[in-house]
């Protein structure tokens, strides 16, 4: 459902923006950026409704990405004031596949294993793949936010630092923050579509099922446990 997609990209932020732009030497680029996700269920005055939320990122504006994308789009708006900083739209798309998943190996397979040894390697994972309309915007109140926004999040969410310990976009320079954002582009995603796909063992028997939440949760990595909770999740379905 798309909460739990939704979810995902909350805790994975870093995905690959994925361009086709016609007229290029190279039409397909790809760029590992972070997104923070937006979402929006009611519109807000002078805003648009997207029900399925809103990507923000930025990337280097000497990016090769970035360039091409900037010069397949009308010249940007400049005014940091501007209450639309970005110009015409292309379609865009964003693969947040960072969970890294895990190597299945057939040890863990305590059913089908020991029964005929017909079982094989494999590797499980998660990925979201978001399609929507992409704009750029090179508005530094643009950047300024979207920088906080993502900077916020990782912070609280991802590292789970205390309060009073969490560092803020403010607590730089502010002409140094400003000097770097003129060195970046900020990069918007309206969601048009969302979809996600999971391997998490729904191939093989319950008994294997088993045998993989066992040897994942009595890993000491917590990417291990990690992945015994999505599977033993998985199973509940």
């Amino acid at each position: 459902d798309t909460p739990s997609l939704q979810q995902f990209i909350l805790e994975n932020p870093l995905g690959y923006l994925i361009t086709a732009l016609p007229g290029q030497a190279h039409p397909i680029q790809v760029t590992p950026i972070p997104f923070i996700l937006d979402q929006i269920e009611n519109a807000e005055k002078g805003q648009e409704a997207m029900p399925l939320g809103r990507l923000r990122s930025h990337m280097a504006r000497r990016n090769p990405h970035a360039q091409a994308l900037l010069h397949s789009l009308h010249p940007l708006q400049t005014n940091e004031d501007s209450s639309k900083p970005h110009a015409e739209k292309i379609t865009g798309e964003a693969n947040n596949d960072q969970d890294p998943g895990s190597y299945v190996s057939p040890s863990f397979y305590t059913h089908r294993k020991p029964l005929d040894g017909r079982v094989v390697p494999t590797w499980d994972f998660s990925a979201v793949e978001v399609h929507g309309l992409l704009s750029m915007s090179s508005s530094l109140a643009f950047l300024k936010q979207q920088t906080k926004d993502l900077t916020n999040h990782c912070e609280g969410s991802l590292m789970e630092s205390p309060e009073e310990e969490r560092w803020k976009v403010d607590d730089a320079p502010q002409a140094f923050m400003e000097l770097l954002a003129r060195r970046i582009v900020g990069v918007e995603i309206e969601i048009t579509g969302i979809e996600g796909k999971a391997k998490l063992g729904q191939e093989v028997m319950l008994g294997d099922q088993v045998g993989m939440v066992r040897a994942f949760g009595g890993m000491e990595m917590e990417g291990g446990r990690a992945v015994a909770g999505q599977i033993r999740a998985c199973m509940k379905k």
